[in-house]
């Protein structure tokens, strides 16, 4: 009989309930301090009579312990079983396989790709032909967002081009009011500015020169600064001061909405059209604004383009309207020299009735 050294816990494989003990006799318990070299058992069977030890192995077995090594060789003969099972499960699907492998070998070998020798090229383009469909989905997938966010963002600028027609009287409850055939047909950054000053008759018993003159102020759209010495009577400055009230009334109401369409006019361009109708030279007109003759000629081109879709619009909308031959004759004013060379080269020339050429190219001497 031997006595085991058990230094750790999980070298102990049952604990019995605490009711369930032995006497140990009085020989085994002195060895409780007996010196046992570390990873050895002690031999203690000479400790007691071989009757002694028959009644400790009663006692023993009257506990009722658990038979330890019968269920570590029960629990290794399952785990050798479900072993067992998986390694004929892999030989298995390994003699399938082997099966797959085979067949498959066969086929491609009678294919008539097999001998081909350009199949390694055929193979690459079947790459290339992958990764290209690969891109083209990611293109499809890219263009969609795009779509998506360029439709959001055409739906909020209708919802804020609305509001803000709305709060002019444009349109009512979504749907146009009178107002808003002056404005269909003004293609201009300050359209909403034009047929607002048209529709408040702030261009009535304006001469053709002063008519002119206002709408070259939303003719020039640079961000440039210059020195302007020209000086605009009272009732020009007076046309200017409603106009920048109007201008800071519609930008807000712009930028409540989300939008940033309107500009305005521009601070420093005055006076050079009223002079020009005047029959100013086109150098003494360009010193005196403090631009370019180029500068002044481009934008005198699109004053005429503005004028031109005004009178348009109160052709088609008000034909009886007195401003459309006040627009009229401001054109012809505006048309003369270099300004009606340029005015054509590249284009089409509108005719002019009969006289009016004569009359455009008059020297008109005035004041400034």
């Amino acid at each position: 009989q031997t006595i085991a050294v058990v230094q750790e816990y999980r070298l102990i494989d049952h604990l019995p309930s605490p009711d369930a003990s032995v006497v140990v006799p009085e020989p085994l318990r002195a060895l409780a301090n007996a010196p046992i070299a570390d990873g050895k058992s002690l031999d203690v069977s000479d400790r007691l009579a071989p009757a002694e030890w028959a009644a400790l192995r009663e006692e023993v077995d009257a506990l009722g312990l658990p038979d330890l090594d019968g269920w570590l060789r029960e629990f290794r003969d399952t785990r050798l079983a479900a072993r067992h099972e998986e390694l004929d499960s892999a030989r298995a699907r390994i003699r399938d396989d082997h099966a797959e492998h085979e067949r498959l070998t066969v086929q491609v070998r009678g294919h008539v790709c097999d001998t081909c020798p350009v199949r390694d090229e055929h193979r690459k383009h079947l790459s290339q032909i992958e990764r290209l469909e690969r891109e083209r989905q990611t293109l499809l997938d890219r263009a969609a967002q795009e779509e998506a966010a360029d439709e959001a963002h055409t739906r909020g600028l209708i919802q804020g081009i609305a509001s803000v027609l709305h709060r002019f009287g444009y349109l009512q409850r979504g749907f146009p009011t009178a107002k808003a055939d002056t404005l269909a047909d003004i293609f201009d950054t300050n359209g909403l500015l034009l047929a607002e000053m048209i529709e408040r008759d702030w261009l009535d018993d304006l001469a053709p020169e002063d008519v002119a003159e206002v709408f070259s102020w939303f003719a020039y759209d640079r961000d440039a600064r210059f020195e302007n010495t020209f000086q605009l009577p009272r009732h020009l400055v007076t046309l200017r001061e409603r106009l920048d009230e109007l201008t800071n009334l519609v930008v807000v109401s712009e930028r409540r909405a989300g939008l940033a369409i309107t500009t305005g006019i521009h601070a420093l361009f005055y006076g050079a059209m009223r002079a020009w109708c005047r029959g100013a030279a086109m150098e003494r007109v360009a010193e005196k604004v403090g631009l370019g003759e180029g500068d002044v000629v481009m934008t005198f081109g699109k004053t005429l383009d503005v004028m031109r879709q005004v009178q348009s619009m109160l052709r088609d909308v008000r034909p009886d309207d007195p401003r459309i031959a006040v627009l009229a004759r401001a054109i012809r004013l505006v048309r003369r020299g270099i300004v009606e060379q340029s005015y054509t080269v590249g284009f089409m020339p509108v005719p002019l009735p009969v006289g009016e050429v004569a009359r455009n190219e008059q020297t008109v001497t005035s004041g400034e």
